[in-house]
């Protein structure tokens, strides 16, 4: 398969870029290119973390102006298909890390599914530190994956996307595209939190399938500085994730995926989650919070 190119958002933290990029300059497969799209608002330090490797495979753009999540993943996949017309593409979270045979595993598999317009892996989640670390979401994702982790699995149609809805279990950045299926721009700025189940939906709404492969070529890296941590401790991840839902169970019934529009409107997952954070919250004895989660928590039942 032709070359597999990557993009690699920067929003903060010049030490994890530099970890993600020497980790992709040793995967076992050469044939790749990378785009970095800074979209912080540092003075180009990502640029001398790029410029440091002296790899003309790994090339580094900066936008004008802030763009926020969706809209730079986009700006990275326009600018690398554009000038590179890779066959698969994908997003990597700048934080993380890949292992070594990443790419590899991934074009493979796109090779022994040559219908299917995404693949995404296994992941290791990690700290700071890189040490395997629990997470209670991903925990739960482990265990709901169709394929338990011991064999590949195609998703597909009403069945397969009410699994999807049911336990979130795709990692966004391990996800790679097969550039002659998907049309640009690929994800919706209207989501933060959501954006990655969205696409993953609407593919899945449309007639598309995505293949998953047991393979763990991804270290995925939970730490306190991360989005997700940041929308978490607001809820404002749970205010979005439930949004999404109820939104998605009304295009479902539209679509005739009735399966899935009732494991949607369940929202069984996001619930859960709320209901663990007020947990942690009151073993903390943190009441500011448990109430806010609370009243999340109820607009999810209305």
């Amino acid at each position: 398969m032709a070359r597999f190119g990557i993009v690699v958002p920067f929003f903060s933290n010049e030490a994890y870029l530099l970890e993600m990029l020497c980790s992709l300059e040793n995967q076992t497969s050469v044939d790749w290119v990378c785009v970095v799209v800074d979209d912080s608002a540092r003075d180009n330090q990502a640029k001398v973390i790029v410029a440091s490797l002296a790899n003309e495979k790994i090339v580094y753009i900066k936008n004008e102006t802030n763009l926020g999540l969706a809209k730079c993943w986009n700006v990275g996949l326009e600018y690398l298909i554009s000038k590179f017309s890779p066959s698969v593409v994908a997003v990597v979270h700048a934080d993380d890390v890949l292992e070594a045979n990443f790419i590899e595993a991934s074009q493979k598999a796109h090779i022994d599914n040559p219908n299917a317009i995404a693949v995404h892996a296994s992941v290791t989640v990690v700290d700071e530190d890189n040490k395997k670390r629990f997470s209670f979401p991903d925990f739960i994702k482990f265990h709901v994956a169709p394929y338990k982790h011991s064999r590949s699995i195609l998703t597909s149609g009403d069945s397969g996307l009410a699994s999807v809805l049911r336990g979130n279990f795709v990692f966004c950045p391990t996800v790679s595209f097969k550039t002659k299926f998907i049309s640009l721009p690929l994800f919706n700025p209207q989501w933060k939190m959501a954006v990655d189940l969205e696409l993953i939906s609407r593919l899945l709404l449309d007639g598309q399938s995505i293949v998953g492969i047991p393979d763990f070529v991804y270290r995925y890296r939970r730490h306190r500085d991360n989005l997700t941590s940041q929308l978490t401790d607001t809820t404002a991840r749970f205010v979005e994730e439930i949004a999404f839902y109820k939104q998605v169970s009304v295009e479902c019934n539209e679509k005739g995926f009735k399966k899935s529009a009732l494991v949607a409107s369940r929202l069984t997952m996001v619930q859960l989650h709320i209901l663990y954070r007020v947990v942690q919250k009151l073993i903390r004895f943190d009441l500011r919070s448990v109430v806010k989660l609370l009243a999340v928590l109820r607009t999810a039942r209305q």
